[in-house]
């Protein structure tokens, strides 16, 4: 995730949002091995949107970078987009003690301790 934050310019907030999303559905029991990178894709984005005023061309770049980096489809990311959004109880505005671990994390190692 660190890789797509830093070519999209993504503040380590949204990524940390995007890590307390990925871990809440991992502990509701969502992800399996075919299907985390996707899910894991889905969290950036909806972390991005919700924390970011994203224009058209913006969402377009990250799209594509989730895309290269996560190796997936857009086919695949956007219809799945929903089913997160309802996993996660439509609550995309965390409270901080879900997220300030994760912030932590991210401004206190090295960039390559956390690559995806």
């Amino acid at each position: 995730m660190r890789t797509v934050s830093e070519e999209c310019c993504l503040q380590p907030v949204t990524v940390a949002m995007a890590f307390a999303y990925f871990e809440k559905l991992v502990l509701q029991g969502h992800l399996n091995k075919q299907n985390r990178k996707l899910v894991a894709a889905v969290c950036v984005l909806l972390a991005t949107k919700i924390s970011s005023d994203l224009r058209k061309t913006e969402v377009r770049l990250l799209i594509d970078k989730l895309e290269e980096r996560f190796r997936i489809s857009r086919r695949e990311l956007i219809p799945l987009e929903v089913a997160v959004l309802v996993a996660l109880e439509m609550a995309l505005y965390l409270p901080e003690n879900k997220v300030m671990p994760h912030y932590w994390r991210l401004v206190q190692q090295p960039h390559d301790n956390l690559l995806l």
